[in-house]
């Protein structure tokens, strides 16, 4: 795995959030998603173009209440169905931002819309081999970040 792409996945997950969640980083935070973590709302997106794959996102701690906020212009929310669409709107945006870094800036690419998952999908799939993985702390919580490749492409 080169180390630029799990760079570039760092910062498009720090910039991401904090350009639509308004949420900065803990400076001294060290989350743990190696192996399997507890989630409050996991979800994945699809991607496919010359490369195939899985951009798999958790929210862990009280993290979606502020995310939906975020995204609701700083209105509470303390629904759920507002917090994981959140999540989801949020995955869509990353895949889009981090798929450059992957395969270039001019591929092209289908990204399915976001789904809710049950815990056990942040595991690898047979078919697929980690690609790059990162997770960031937050005041409330931690986000995890995984995606995924199709064994057998080149990512």
């Amino acid at each position: 795995m080169e180390t630029e792409v799990p760079q570039a996945l760092n910062l498009v997950l720090i910039q991401t959030v904090e350009q639509m969640c308004r949420l900065v980083p803990t400076p001294d935070g060290v989350p743990d998603c190696a192996g399997s973590p507890v989630f409050e709302a996991l979800v994945f997106a699809d991607f496919a173009g010359p490369i195939e794959g899985r951009l798999l996102l958790g929210a862990g701690g009280s993290l979606l209440e502020r995310i939906a906020e975020g995204f609701l212009e700083g209105e509470e929310s303390s629904d759920p169905g507002s917090q994981t669409d959140s999540l989801r709107e949020l995955a869509n945006i990353l895949c889009g931002n981090l798929l450059p870094y992957v395969a270039g800036s001019r591929a092209v690419f289908r990204i399915t819309p976001p789904q809710l998952a049950e815990q056990e999908a942040w595991a690898q799939r047979a078919e697929e081999k980690l690609y790059a993985e990162t997770s960031v702390v937050y005041e409330t919580g931690k986000l995890c970040l995984r995606v995924f490749v199709r064994r057998g492409q080149g990512a």
